[in-house]
Order: structure tokens, then C-alpha cells, then sequence
């Protein structure tokens, strides 16, 4: 299950509870800075401490971190929360859950429950006003549509936030977890904590396969390593380092980190911007 953790203006996140959540959710990491004049979104596949070195150096502002663990739509870095909610980027928001209502059909689509939500249900919202989604009323009423199991918190540039399904996450030292299944001190079921009986030979078979799919797991890992860095040495030795929308022919520049406008590739080649995509 993804993370969003919500960190007010003046409390602190830790690395050790950011590196448990991104030990948990491996598939991309977000964060909206929220600094009184702008809200940038920085998205990351990449290395946790690349992403840490972002959040340590914004300690100081209000910031709305996401943690995904993909269920619908690619693993990539444009699908990383938070995304932005209105067209001068002032808004955003970030989303825990599946939303089953809202589940592409199409078969490996590109796009998410989630963006779909939010083409069809947030965009709607915030067009009566920026203010929409802070409304007590509203965000009630949003939360029962979305049920208990899904969680959103939204996050203006000034720093003001407002969290639907509240109730079902839980504060911690003034940050805000969505929930706290990445933390393995935490027990969520009934009763003692059961105890682990196994046998020396289950143990060791166990032992065996798990050493086994990880040797495998780095091995693709390198070899993805490889092949991305060799696209890298391409792009430099060519001097390409921007993109084009195939269909509004915005130029955006191409770096490990990323704005939420980025672009989405379906395939090698004819890129489209999300702006595009959603339109």
C-alpha cells in the first residue's frame, strides 16, 4: 500500500521513517513543496538518498511526500504523486489507495486510477474555486465517496492543507501518515503478536529461495542499470537532452528530476505531455 506522508511547516520528517516508507513503496517517490509563492513537484524512480537530499534541504516548509506502490497504471516516474490540480500549479495532491470505480479497462494502461479521478472528479471541484477541497463540508462528503480504505490530502503553495479520511491515518509528532504499514514495530492485527514456528529444514529451503530471487532481483537490476546508462552517455555524446509534446509541441527538458508536467513515451518514440494526455 502507498504512503503519503503530510509534513506541516515547522515539525520535522525523519530519514530513518522516509527510508522505511521508501523501502515499502519502491515504485516512485513525490514531494510538493509548499513555499508561499510557488508549489514544485519533484518525482524520482531514482535512489532514496537523491530523494532525501530533496526533502532534507525543505525541512523548513510545508511538504506533501508520496510513497507508490503501483495497482493501475505504469510504473513511471510520471505516475509518482503529488500531482497538480489546477493550471498556475498552486495546487496539488496525493492519493492512498485503489479506487476501483476508477480502474483503466484498457489492459497496461498508461494512466491511473488515480488520474482518472482526478480528471473526472478533483478538476471539476477546484474549477468552483481553489478553496473547494478545503471546505469541511466538501471534503466530508469526498471522503465518503472514496471510502475509509482510500486517504487524499491536498496542499496549496501557501503552505494550507486539508486531508479527506483523516480519521484513518494517524499523526506522529505533528507529520501526518496515511497509514503505517511501512513501519515493522507497528502491529495491525487482533490479539498477541503471533509466533513464528517453523522447522531448521523449512527455515533453510526458505532461506535458499528468498537468496535465490534476490540474486536474480540485482542481476536485472544491473542490467537495467547498464542499459540506462548507456542511453545516458547517448544523450550526452548527441547533445539531446529535451523532449517535444507530439501534440502541443511543448519543449520540456529531460533530468532526473521532474516537474508532474512532465511527459508520459508510449514506446520508444512520439512522446505526449500529461497535460495532453488528460486533456
Amino acid at each position: 500500500m502507498c504512503v503519503i506522508v503530510l509534513k506541516p511547516k515547522g515539525k520535522k520528517v525523519s530519514k530513518e521513517d522516509m527510508l522505511n516508507c521508501y523501502s515499502h513503496n519502491s515504485h516512485g517517490s513525490g514531494v510538493a513543496i509548499a513555499d508561499g509563492e510557488q508549489l514544485p513537484i519533484y518525482k524520482s524512480m531514482g535512489t532514496f538518498e537523491s530523494f532525501w537530499k530533496i526533502l532534507e534541504a525543505n525541512q523548513d516548509k510545508t511538504l506533501l511526500i508520496h510513497f507508490r506502490i503501483a495497482t493501475s497504471g505504469k510504473t513511471k516516474k510520471q505516475n509518482a504523486h503529488p500531482f497538480y490540480l489546477n493550471g498556475e500549479q498552486s495546487l496539488a495532491f496525493a492519493h492512498n489507495g485503489i479506487l476501483t470505480s476508477y480502474i483503466p479497462k484498457e489492459k497496461g494502461s498508461i494512466i491511473s486510477d488515480t488520474m482518472i479521478f482526478s480528471k473526472q472528479v478533483l478538476k471539476p471541484l477546484v474549477k468552483l474555486g481553489n478553496h473547494a477541497l478545503f471546505n469541511p463540508i466538501l471534503l466530508e462528503l469526498l471522503g465518503q465517496h472514496i471510502g475509509t480504505y482510500n486517504k487524499m490530502v491536498f496542499l496549496s503553495k501557501d503552505g494550507e492543507y486539508s486531508i479527506a479520511n483523516e480519521s484513518q491515518g494517524k499523526w506522529r509528532e505533528g507529520v501526518w501518515f496515511s497509514n503505517e504499514n511501512w513501519d515493522s514495530s507497528c502491529w495491525f492485527g487482533y490479539g498477541s503478536r503471533p509466533r513464528k514456528i517453523t522447522t531448521k529444514k523449512t527455515k533453510t529451503k526458505k532461506t535458499k529461495t528468498k537468496k535465490t530471487k534476490r540474486n536474480a532481483k540485482k542481476r536485472v537490476q544491473f542490467q537495467d542499470r547498464k542499459m540506462i546508462n548507456k542511453l545516458l552517455v547517448d544523450q550526452i555524446q548527441n547533445g539531446i537532452n529535451y523532449e517535444r509534446c507530439r501534440i502541443c509541441n511543448t519543449v520540456y527538458f529531460v533530468d532526473e528530476w521532474e516537474t508532474e508536467n512532465g511527459l508520459l513515451f508510449d514506446g520508444t518514440k512520439d512522446p505526449i505531455c500529461i497535460d495532453c494526455l488528460m486533456a
